[in-house]
Order: structure tokens, then C-alpha cells, then sequence
């Protein structure tokens, strides 16, 4: 009975992360993001006017309208950007859409998202961040899941080189983040090595507990010549002569060019405080969801991106929804997750997106008959 009940979980997991990963939208993939507008600016999409907000996504067939007075400036998804002047009203510009960037061969073994099923039990600590992702800072912000009931965290850093060699930090703390911070020479963090974060709380219960995922929980740190460009190509967007939110947006973007999630998800959640946009909530949710497969994070993000998000903006408002069922579904809050599918299946009725749609139905129907 046990191994059927798995079975049927991993069967509606597969549809649910299948339907994440593949593009929304097929006949219109996205290909840009709204970096920083002012003004009286609005996206025209079919025959809905949308009012630009930071982050939001653009499809190649969206017209641009910046009326007097405004200003529009688009990070493509290859990461360029294209100027739109005040009073004019132009065809998005940027190059043919692709995929976001999505995890790499090397980013410790990253298979691909749809056979994986996100983690939702609140009662273990499990990592947050270095999880699943390259770090380019030898000290990085270590993150875990504040346990019910635990007083104190037991905090280890392992590490496996190439050829064998390994290494071990620990550290006891009642918080549940701090810096990184070696003790000796073999604990600095070196590229090439494998590492992992585990933590175990005073009440007996440690983030190992958590289900062996295919590409493992650990993290890797770039190599000098990686680094070196990274920075090379994140000093191009400090200079630039535009806000804060909009750089941290372009910067976040470009260490998901990286692999470097951890720091991706760090920087977007400060740009939150500056500029809080359903677009942004969005993206950071699909991270955690995602890329990391942790979904208790991503709950807030989704449940907020739905809030935020312009009533125009159905391709939005349809993401946030899905995203959010997916989440309690992972967290075996199967009511809530029918619920939130359905209404996400409305409007991709709405919008004509048969093959969402179709997905969407299995996915539902799973959950019904299974649970």
C-alpha cells in the first residue's frame, strides 16, 4: 500500500513539475523583462493594456507604449538592453525567445526539474541556501528552515575535493542564518570541491532527513575564470545610470547566467523592499520552487504575486495560481492545490492555451482520484 501511495505521488509530482518547466505559453515565449519604467507606460498584449511593472515579463508579439513624458527600458532575455523614448509606442525588439536559464550539466549533477518533487515538510531544517547552486563569495550566507520547538541549531559545512580529500566546519547558533566563516586554511572554500550544508537542531531532527533528490542538496564555488567574468560583466550593470531595483533585478538575472541561485534569490528578495512587484514575487517563488525544490519559500512569494498582479495581466495571474498549487500540493495540501490548479486552468482557457489546459486536467484529476 505504502509503495503504491508513493508511487501515485510521483505520478502527479511528474505532471506538475512537467507542466512547470515547459513554457506556458508555447506559440509565445516569453523573451524580456520590464527592467525600469516611468511614467505612463503600458504593455499592449492582444487587446489588453498592461501597466509596466518591474520584472515583468514580455512576449515577442507585445507592443511597447511610453506616452509623454515616460521612459521604458527592457532587459532581453539575452541579457542586452532596449530603450524605449518617451511618446513612442514600438513592437518589443529583442532577439528571438528562449528558455530562462535553467540549471546546468555541472551544477552538482542538475538533472532536469520534471522528475523531481519538491520538499514540503516544515518539520526537519532543511537548507535554503548554498543549496543547489554555485557560490562566487568564499563566505556565503549560509540559510535553513527555522524548526517548531528548536532552541539551538548544530550548523556543518562538508566538503569532498576531486581527488578525495575531505573537509568539515561546524558551528552552534539559536539563528537561523550566519556568514560563513573558515577557521583554517582547509576550510576556505575551493573550486572544485563539493560541498553541503547540513544542520540538526537541539530537539534531535536534522536536514538529512529530507528525500535523496537526484543532483543532491550541495553547492559548488566558481571557478577564478568564472568569477572573474561575472564580476567583469556585473560591473557593466553597477555603472549604469539606473535605480537600484532595476540593477539588482539585471544582476540577479545575470548569476542565474551563473548557476548562482543562492545569491540570484539574496539579491531579488532586496529589491522586494524597494519596489514590490507580482513579477518579482513570481520569479522568486519559481526559483525556490524550482531550481532549489524547496516549497514552503516559495508559498509566500506565490500567495503575494498573486495579490499584486494587474487584473490585464492573465499570463501572470495564471503562473502565480499554478505555482501556488503546485506548492500545496508538494506540502500534501491537496484541497488547496485543486482549488488553486482550477483557477489557473479558467484563464488558460481564457488565453486559448490547449496544451496547458490538457496538462492541467490530468494534473487535477490525479489529485482527485488519488487523494
Amino acid at each position: 500500500m505504502k509503495v503504491t501511495r508513493t508511487l501515485k505521488l510521483v505520478t502527479v509530482a511528474l505532471s506538475l513539475w512537467l507542466g512547470a518547466t515547459a513554457s506556458a505559453f508555447a506559440f509565445n515565449r516569453p523573451n524580456g523583462r520590464i527592467l525600469e519604467s516611468s511614467g505612463d507606460v503600458v504593455v499592449l498584449r492582444g487587446d489588453r493594456n498592461i501597466r509596466a511593472t518591474l520584472g515583468m515579463t514580455i512576449y515577442p508579439s507585445d507592443r511597447l507604449q511610453v506616452n509623454e513624458g515616460g521612459q521604458l527600458l527592457v532587459l532581453c532575455a539575452n541579457l542586452e538592453t532596449q530603450a524605449v523614448s518617451s511618446g513612442s509606442i514600438l513592437p518589443n525588439r529583442c532577439t528571438g525567445a528562449r528558455e530562462e536559464a535553467k540549471c546546468s550539466p555541472d551544477l552538482a549533477g542538475c538533472p532536469d526539474r520534471g522528475t523531481i518533487l519538491a520538499w514540503g515538510d516544515t518539520s526537519i531544517p532543511f537548507s535554503v541556501s548554498p543549496r543547489r547552486t554555485k557560490v562566487f563569495k568564499s563566505r556565503p550566507i549560509l540559510r535553513w528552515n527555522p524548526v517548531a520547538g528548536a532552541t539551538s541549531y548544530l550548523v556543518t559545512v562538508t566538503g569532498v575535493s576531486e581527488d578525495g580529500r575531505e573537509m568539515q566546519w561546524s558551528v552552534e547558533t539559536t539563528d537561523t542564518s550566519l556568514v560563513y566563516i573558515p577557521e583554517s586554511d582547509e576550510q576556505v572554500l575551493q573550486p572544485g570541491w563539493d560541498y553541503l550544508l547540513v544542520v540538526e537542531t537541539d530537539t534531535g531532527v536534522a536536514s538529512f532527513e529530507e528525500s535523496v533528490q537526484l543532483g543532491g542538496m550541495g553547492f559548488q564555488l566558481l571557478d577564478k575564470t568564472e568569477e572573474k567574468e561575472l564580476r567583469s560583466r556585473q560591473s557593466l550593470f553597477i555603472q549604469q545610470s539606473i535605480s537600484l531595483e532595476a540593477k539588482g533585478l539585471a544582476i540577479a538575472r545575470l548569476f542565474l547566467e551563473y548557476d548562482a541561485i543562492g545569491e540570484a534569490i539574496l539579491l531579488l528578495e532586496s529589491v522586494l523592499p524597494m519596489s514590490e512587484t507580482a513579477a518579482l514575487h513570481l520569479l522568486i517563488g519559481e526559483l525556490y520552487q524550482d531550481r532549489l525544490l524547496i516549497a514552503p519559500p516559495a508559498a509566500k512569494h506565490y500567495e503575494r504575486a498573486i495579490a499584486l498582479a494587474d487584473e490585464a495581466n492573465l499570463e501572470e495571474k495564471a503562473l502565480a495560481y499554478e505555482g501556488l498549487g503546485r506548492v500545496r500540493a508538494a506540502m500534501q495540501n491537496y484541497t488547496d492545490a485543486i482549488d488553486l490548479l482550477t483557477q489557473a486552468r479558467r484563464i488558460y482557457e481564457e488565453l486559448g492555451d490547449r496544451d496547458r489546459l490538457e496538462e492541467l486536467d490530468k494534473t487535477i484529476q490525479e489529485l482527485i482520484t488519488d487523494n
